[in-house]
């Protein structure tokens, strides 16, 4: 997810068989500003098993400014 100037933040499950984490870390890397969220023990469908928590950052990134 990306907002306005540099600020971004790529997200993950750590048990991703479809995109592995080092995909996710790659993307932050070329994103001037990004960080990366893990979620354990999640797969490639983290935003349903962890939908709780990635509303919570979400909410805390866009509450930030961004």
């Amino acid at each position: 997810m990306r907002c306005g100037g540099d600020a971004a933040v790529v997200m993950h499950g750590d048990n991703d068989l479809v995109t592995p984490p080092s995909a996710s870390r790659l993307l932050a890397g070329l994103l001037p500003g990004a960080r990366v969220k893990t979620y354990p023990d999640s797969g490639h469908g983290f935003l349903f098993q962890h939908h709780d928590k990635v509303a919570r950052a979400v909410l805390d990134f866009l509450a930030e400014g961004c």
